[in-house]
């Protein structure tokens, strides 16, 4: 397993040639699955370049999203004009808002990457979390589950799963991973508390 890598690490990784589109597949999914819900508005936690921010906004979704990678957030609000995004970290002081401001909250490929646990508990209680999280292990992946039942041990005490899907592999991205996509609704702030 891999650790935490700082903000610098990915501002230099955004500054390369960064094939965002190569996700797709998993925003796909994840718009279906906002759709079932009939989410008006959500919040991007590590957002990236903001690409999955852009397609919903074409499905009318209301959109606010931010990463903790100044280039990634510049990119993003020069390839998408207008999208909401902003520099946060999601340690930081609550870029979350309060309970009833978004309809669910997104984390694409963001929580292999930080202390998952900590970032769930600075959610609203009852809010739905939208994740995704790889298969394999990388550099900067804090962790990674080879199995459903995986993702479900870890995240059954602060999460009730409402829905898995298995995505990939994915060839034709050159990646031959599968992803973990769940959604999920949080429980009372006083069950994630240790």
């Amino acid at each position: 397993m891999g650790r935490e890598l700082p903000a610098e690490h990915y501002d230099e990784k955004y500054g390369r040639e960064y094939a965002d589109w190569r996700y797709d597949p998993v925003y796909s999914a994840v718009i279906d699955l906002l759709r079932e819900i009939h989410a008006k508005r959500v919040l991007d936690v590590g957002c990236g370049t903001g690409r999955l921010g852009h397609l919903l906004q074409k499905e009318g979704i209301g959109y606010r999203g931010f990463d903790f990678s100044k280039t990634a957030i510049r990119q993003g609000l020069e390839r998408y004009p207008g999208l909401d995004l902003f520099v946060g970290n999601v340690y930081g002081p609550s870029p979350y808002g309060a309970a009833g401001d978004y309809d669910a909250y997104i984390a694409i490929e963001t929580l292999e990457h930080v202390d998952d646990i900590e970032v769930i508990s600075r959610l609203p209680p009852g809010a739905t979390l939208i994740a995704s999280m790889p298969n394999f292990d990388s550099e900067g992946h804090v962790r990674h589950f080879r199995t459903a039942m995986g993702v479900r041990r870890h995240f059954r005490r602060f999460l009730r799963i409402d829905r898995m899907l298995r995505l990939g592999p994915f060839p034709e991205a050159a990646w031959w991973a599968r992803i973990w996509v769940f959604r999920g609704s949080k429980g009372i702030q006083e069950e994630i508390q240790r």
